[in-house]
């Protein structure tokens, strides 16, 4: 559908929003389990002292536990991109 130059703007967003739903996805695969499950929301796990489920823990909580700020976080895994990496990262090839 990018690639289709009759495609309409419309539905070039369209594909645009499915490509980063599929690719978020990924690297979310609790988002993809059982039904019985509620996406590991009932899944109940000790993390550190606290009782929680293991949908929270993998979202935030992780990160949480470490007390920095989102931004830092964020902040301190970009600084750990290599060159090389951060060249893959630009290719247009999804895999």
């Amino acid at each position: 559908m990018l690639r289709n130059q009759d495609a309409t703007p419309a539905e070039k967003l369209e594909a645009r929003k499915f490509i980063a739903h599929f690719v978020g996805n990924v690297h979310q695969p609790l988002h993809v389990s059982h039904a019985r499950d509620r996406g590991w929301n009932d899944i109940k796990v000790y993390f550190f002292g606290d009782n929680a489920n293991l949908h929270s823990v993998w979202d935030s909580g992780m990160i949480r536990h470490t007390r920095n700020r989102w931004s830092d976080y964020a902040k301190h895994r970009n600084r750990a991109i290599t060159l090389r990496q951060l060249e893959q990262r630009k290719s247009t090839d999804p895999l």
